[in-house]
């Protein structure tokens, strides 16, 4: 387990391992739905310590799509782009 992911409770429902350059989300509760996984793709942005949901959905299988990976994948490139350029992505404000 990655050493900042140790200070996290210990949750049987929830699990956070990287995806591609960004981080994925799991969490499959009957206290939240008795159907699926709530998943959350994530990056953070070190020099601004901010972090970026790139993509949240509900699936019914325990499974990434291609298409889902690729989503996430493009998202987490134009964010870096943006970032590099000086923008403030998805007009976000200081």
């Amino acid at each position: 387990m990655p050493r900042l992911q140790r200070r996290y409770p210990d949750t049987t429902d929830l699990e956070i391992e990287p995806f591609g350059e960004g981080m994925e989300l799991r969490i499959e509760t009957p206290a939240i739905d008795q159907q699926g996984w709530l998943r959350a793709i994530f990056w953070v942005h070190k020099a601004s310590r901010t972090i970026y949901i790139v993509d949240l959905f509900w699936k019914k299988t325990n499974a990434i799509t291609t298409a889902d990976r690729l989503r996430a994948h493009d998202r987490i490139a134009r964010l870096k782009r943006q970032l590099a350029a000086g923008d403030r992505p998805w007009g976000l404000s200081e």
